[in-house]
């Protein structure tokens, strides 16, 4: 009898330690977390970036070919990798003349993550008749990256809020 307590006793504590050492985060993995969540950071940050640059190399290289971007403030609003690489292919004024991030904050799972921030964005006007006019606005948003065959890939842009609507831009704007 005691030979069996003793049997069950070692084994539960065999799993228990197993399941510790599988799941316990050394400072190495945190360490790796932190160095992934500041790439991922700076990465969608250069994205936003190359769209108003027109830096297509860039955009193809982490832009998912599932790409979907869904807007949150007009009717239709999906786009595709192959939308936004023909606006940033458009020769200046492109549609977007500024796109800053701010406020980002990465919440990492393995090979997926979350990025959670908010653009300021001058844009030229949907309507082809308004060409001069530009619109400013600002939202708070959700990227989803995926991390394939070792490169981090745009997969999901999803306007989360509308912080400022869309209006005319001031004068002083940039």
């Amino acid at each position: 009898m005691i030979n069996l307590k003793i049997q069950f006793l070692l084994a539960s504590l065999v799993l228990v330690f197993t399941f510790i050492a599988t799941n316990a985060q050394t400072p190495t993995t945190r360490r790796d977390s932190k160095a992934a969540e500041a790439e991922l950071i700076d990465l969608d940050r250069r994205l936003q970036e190359a769209m108003v640059a027109g830096d297509v190399k860039l955009l193809e290289q982490h832009l998912g070919d599932d790409f979907v971007f869904t807007h949150g403030w007009f009717q239709g609003g999906q786009e595709t990798k192959g939308d936004l690489l023909k606006k940033a292919k458009k020769e200046p004024p492109r549609f977007y003349i500024y796109r800053k991030v701010s406020s980002q904050v990465a919440e990492m799972h393995g090979d997926i993550a979350l990025i959670l921030g908010r653009v300021d964005v001058r844009r030229l006007p949907l309507a082809k008749n308004k060409e001069t006019e530009q619109m400013c606005y600002a939202l708070n948003y959700v990227h989803l990256y995926e991390r394939r065959k070792g490169v981090w890939q745009f997969v999901s842009h999803r306007t989360a809020q509308m912080v400022e609507k869309s209006l005319p831009c001031p004068k002083a704007a940039v």
